[in-house]
């Protein structure tokens, strides 16, 4: 059946993912790293169903917006969790250094002008954006939502896109 493929194929991508952590990086880091991609992969997911979900409101506008709501919702709690997640492991790089080598750390070394990039374009970002999306949504203006749901990707496509060369070049789960 195409829902057991469908299970079979995610299955068979985590499973590919987990091997690929586990032989590169060291074991403590396997856990964090592991959760990065798990997080990253549900805010992706998330966000482009809520966005395509937003557009089928604009094409069926009588439908009932529960669904929406439901999918958002989920969607502003996974940004709050990556949120939090990535934060924290920005103030674990970080803590314990000078103001002044966090600066040049973050400015001029090759991770850390990255690791800035995906703090403010691939954390902040989304989470600026999250009470936009839930208040647009709760009024039921669907093509506002839509629209802002539509920006919330590019920043989390473009912020998981920074945090997957963190972790494979550098094995720093951001």
């Amino acid at each position: 059946t195409p829902l057991t493929s469908y299970f079979l194929g995610v299955l068979s991508i985590l499973g590919m993912l987990v091997l690929e952590v586990t032989t590169l990086h060291p074991y403590p880091l396997h856990t964090i790293l592991i959760l990065n991609l798990g997080l990253s992969t549900l805010l992706m997911g998330f966000s482009m169903n809520a966005m395509c979900l937003g557009h089928w409101y604009l094409v069926q506008p009588k439908l009932s917006i529960d669904e929406l709501k439901r999918v958002c919702l989920v969607l502003v709690i996974l940004i709050l969790a990556r949120f939090i997640f990535g934060s924290l492991s920005l103030f674990s790089i970080l803590h314990g250094k000078p103001e002044a080598e966090i600066y040049k750390y973050l400015l001029s070394a090759s991770p850390g002008i990255f690791i800035l990039m995906r703090w403010c374009w691939g954390l902040l970002g989304p989470l600026v954006l999250a009470y936009p999306i839930w208040g647009t949504v709760k009024i039921r203006s669907t093509q506002s939502a839509t629209g802002i749901l539509y920006v919330a990707v590019l920043f989390i496509i473009t912020g998981e896109i920074l945090s997957l060369y963190l972790a494979a070049f550098f094995g720093i789960a951001i």
